[in-house]
């Protein structure tokens, strides 16, 4: 398999360059990356010419914390859909939850997963496979690059708890330009990338949260997967799934139809990916139905409609299923 980035990530390595006077298309170039590539919002880069890209960058800027300053620069289109879906996520959690399910359009180099334990969401990175040997500065720009867009969205009170870095600790200057950025205890040498934050910070609703365009943004995320994931059929579901959702026509018999197969195809495609029409069907009710909560000009039988649920009663089995209790105290707890 070839791990792959966003070539917009190598945009931000040129722009940190280039305020150095260093002609970063030139280095592009020298590591064999096209710089003209940077300008199509889908184009990827391969992860072996990132890295050398990584290295060169360090090397021709002699600063071995050029990932803190490239993390400065992330815009949210940098991030394809995810920068604006995140930004317009409900709270901090909402968005980490965002980051984890759609990590792979930024970097198949990588995987994200969350965990709550003991008031704290710890939010950690591995690689995807062992052995990839990831360049420190892109470790540094990825931890700092997610305390940015927390700040972006929480503002610049923000802090994490603790931040774990799977690299070896670099130069004393370096350290302290880290910890003055991440204002956070940082350990080095870790098995993975984590940052731990506040639980009741991270959960606090955000102003600029809007349920529409997270939503729309990340249908253009599921789009965008179920196009670099081309034999992933799980992902061709969940995007059929958010436009067929509200037509109630959900049976997996008719999802086979929809994507030329048959029903028996299907299941055995879904089992080879470990996972189940039901749970896809399952998983991307949840995800809607809390991002539908969050407008407060839907009603429940509207979100139960959008959910393709036949009537109230069957969603609110569901919801309280899923989260524990009824929709309406879900909001009710949302909107204070």
């Amino acid at each position: 398999m070839i791990r792959t980035t966003l070539a917009s990530s190598a945009r931000l390595i040129v722009m940190a360059l280039e305020q150095r006077g260093i002609d970063g298309e030139l280095v592009m170039r020298e590591v064999g990356l096209d710089p003209g590539r940077m300008a199509d919002r889908n184009a990827r880069f391969p992860f072996s010419g990132m890295t050398h890209l990584w290295q060169r960058a360090v090397q021709e800027s002699g600063d071995e914390c050029l990932g803190l300053e490239v993390s400065k620069q992330i815009y949210p289109t940098a991030l394809h859909g995810l920068g604006f879906a995140w930004l317009a996520s409900d709270s901090l959690t909402d968005a980490m939850q965002r980051l984890v399910r759609y990590f792979r359009v930024t970097t198949t180099v990588g995987e994200a997963a969350i965990d709550y334990q003991d008031d704290r969401y710890r939010l950690q990175i591995r690689p995807a496979a062992p052995g990839l040997g990831v360049a420190p500065a892109a470790i540094d720009a990825t931890a700092a690059g997610i305390v940015h867009l927390c700040r972006m969205s929480a503002g610049e009170v923000f802090r994490p708890l603790r931040v774990e870095l799977p690299r070896p600790r670099p130069g004393t200057g370096c350290v302290e330009r880290l910890i003055h950025f991440l204002r956070a205890p940082i350990e080095f040498d870790t098995p993975v990338l984590a940052i731990e934050v506040d639980a009741a910070l991270a959960d606090r609703p955000l102003a600029a949260a809007n349920v529409e365009l997270a939503h729309a943004n990340e249908r253009v995320l599921v789009d965008y997967l179920a196009h670099l994931d081309r034999n992933a059929i799980g992902m061709q579901v969940k995007a059929r799934l958010v436009d067929i959702l509200p037509s109630g026509e959900v049976s997996e018999d008719t999802m086979a139809n929809g994507l030329n197969l048959s029903t028996r195809s299907l299941q055995r495609r879904l089992k080879d990916e470990q996972t189940s029409y039901k749970r896809l069907l399952d998983e991307t009710r949840r995800e809607l139905a809390l991002q539908y909560l969050g407008n407060s000009r839907l009603s429940i039988n509207e979100v139960t409609y959008l959910l393709g649920f036949s009537d109230p009663s069957n969603f609110t089995r569901a919801f309280k299923r899923w989260q524990g209790i009824p929709p309406s105290q879900y909001r009710e707890s949302r909107t204070g």
